[in-house]
């Protein structure tokens, strides 16, 4: 029990009021009715009373204005209870620091035993708080690495990635409430992402942002390349301002290496150190998160190309099955050989029945037409021609050989100009083979025809020649003859000299015998000859035969 005696002891004795001792005493009403020059001195350090010589008259819960709440309760339980109490509040210094004080405070008695107000005597417990808050602090951060390593882990969607980490992050054994926004492409909306934070009451609050990120926050990282901290007042662009007034803030930029992908603003305890290990985690922690959306944003580029190329390949492979074509395709580095299924099929095996090597496509190969191939082949490695192109024959399955169109180019070579990889395909061109075989049968036969056709020909030529001539004998006759039967006519008819007829007749009858050059009519008349035309007839336009 600490009655009036102390009190006057303590108000008139000029050595406790000018000691070290952190001392005050205050009505039932929370008024300090005295305390000691240190209390004063110590309070002096805070922003809001720090040109107030004395403290008389004021409200302990407006100087320790935080912990307003502590001191009314602890000042009821002692009104209740009449037992000593302790609790610690705190001081915002004007260096930003927090000040700590441990109140030891106890009903106070007037001489008549009557509880008039309640004695306390501080202990600066700074430095212990200090290490014990840092200590929590850094239990908190490294809390929220490993979260952030755990939710990255079982995260593969990038659109999820801020959701349930704000969440996760947003608890009541970490930070009361996160935002993390994440920059988009889309233009009206350049940033969007997820706010989490638990009310005073408890309730859990989940919203999503699009650029919710306020002004204030948005200029202090845009001019600064590292995280910071700092204290703002009430503010309608926080997802959370309806919950919280005053907030003490860490924001920073969500950028790995020149990527910025984003930003981070995480509401702290009024109670959080400004300390550099404590800076230097949460920088860390906006560090780790960055890499999150790296290494998202990596692995959907990356599962987009595999996609890409799982979906070229089953096209390739369609494509590939759908042509009559074996495709191959010869790593001269390695030695390894692809083979496409229809490579297999064409020559009557199953895929991959025999090993895909080069050795096995020259055992398959006909022996008579290995050494010509490969020199075309040689040829091609040694940049003589563009590409290659050759026929030769492949064992297949049942022992048979077919006929296959081998082409080949080299699309890779080294700096000294060496072949490193080449691609080609084989066509089976057997049936081709056999129809140019049936189609020189029947050219041969074709050449056998025309040959005697040309010999009938010649025949039916000189056969036509024979014809014509007689055709023309027997128009001579003809002629001849109507001459003849035109002469006898005239004789009949008494329309004729003996002379011209005699004339008409000599030329008929040379005209039946071409050979001849000169004749003469030999006549009878009484047993006597008589000849005609006698040597001195003018001769008319005969033929002169010998």
């Amino acid at each position: 029990m600490v009655q009036k005696d102390f009190f006057d002891s303590f108000k008139y004795y000029k050595n406790i009021y000018s000691s070290a001792l952190l001392v005050y005493l205050k009505d039932l009403d929370d008024k300090i009715l005295v305390c000691s020059d240190s209390f004063v001195s110590f309070v002096n350090q805070g922003e809001k009373f720090m040109n107030e010589k004395t403290l008389e008259g004021k409200a302990v819960s407006e100087i320790f204005e935080t912990d307003a709440k502590k001191i009314i309760e602890t000042d009821r339980q002692i009104k209740e209870s009449r037992k000593r109490v302790t609790v610690d509040v705190h001081l915002q210094a004007r260096n930003g620091k927090q000040k700590w004080l441990k109140l030891e405070k106890m009903p106070y008695y007037d001489s008549q035993e009557k509880l008039t107000g309640i004695l306390v005597f501080a202990f600066d417990i700074t430095e212990q708080i200090s290490i014990k808050l840092q200590a929590e602090q850094l239990y908190i951060i490294l809390n929220a690495h490993l979260v952030t390593e755990e939710i990255l882990k079982n995260t593969s969607d990038l659109a999820d990635f801020p959701q349930l980490l704000s969440e996760a992050l947003s608890s009541a054994q970490l930070f009361k409430a996160v935002m993390i926004e994440y920059l988009s492409d889309q233009q009206d909306n350049p940033a969007q992402g997820y706010a989490s934070w638990h009310s005073p009451n408890g309730k859990h609050h989940r919203v999503q942002t699009h650029d919710n990120m306020c002004e204030q926050c948005r200029n202090l990282i845009s001019k600064r390349d590292s995280a910071v901290y700092f204290v703002k007042e009430h503010d309608s662009a926080c997802p959370w301002s309806a919950e919280f007034e005053h907030s003490k803030i860490f924001v920073s930029k969500l950028q790995y290496g020149s990527k910025l992908y984003g930003t981070l603003c995480v509401k702290l305890d009024e109670t959080w150190l400004f300390e550099s290990q404590t800076n230097e985690l949460l920088n860390q922690l906006a560090g780790k998160i960055a890499f999150g959306f790296y290494t998202l944003q990596t692995q959907a580029q990356i599962a987009q190309i595999q996609n890409d190329m799982e979906r070229r390949l089953s096209m390739y492979k369609i494509a590939l099955d759908s042509i009559n074509d074996g495709v191959w395709d010869w790593n001269l580095e390695t030695n390894k050989v692809f083979f496409s299924d229809k490579y297999y099929t064409m020559l009557g095996y199953l895929p991959g029945e025999f090993e895909p090597s080069f050795d096995s496509w020259k055992r398959l190969v006909h022996p008579e037409d290995l050494e010509e191939a490969l020199r075309i082949i040689n040829l091609h490695f040694e940049s003589k021609q563009e590409a290659y192109e050759v026929e030769f024959r492949m064992k297949t399955k049942s022992n048979r050989y077919q006929w296959i169109l081998g082409r080949g180019k080299v699309y890779e070579r080294d700096q000294m100009g060496n072949a490193k990889k080449i691609v080609g395909t084989h066509v089976d061109i057997s049936e081709l083979k056999q129809k140019e075989e049936e189609l020189a049968e029947k050219n041969q036969q074709l050449k056998s025809v025309n040959e005697e056709l040309r010999s009938n020909n010649e025949e039916i030529i000189q056969m036509n020649e024979e014809l014509e001539k007689l055709y023309s004998d027997q128009e001579a006759l003809n002629e001849q003859l109507n001459r003849i039967l035109k002469l006898m006519g005239q004789i009949a008819l008494f329309e004729t000299s003996e002379e011209e007829f005699l004339e008409e007749a000599l030329d008929l009858a040379m005209n039946l015998v071409p050979t001849s050059s000169r004749g003469r009519i030999r006549m009878l008349k009484n047993n006597r000859s008589s000849y005609w035309p006698r040597s001195d007839y003018p001769m008319k336009a005969f033929r002169l035969l010998n």
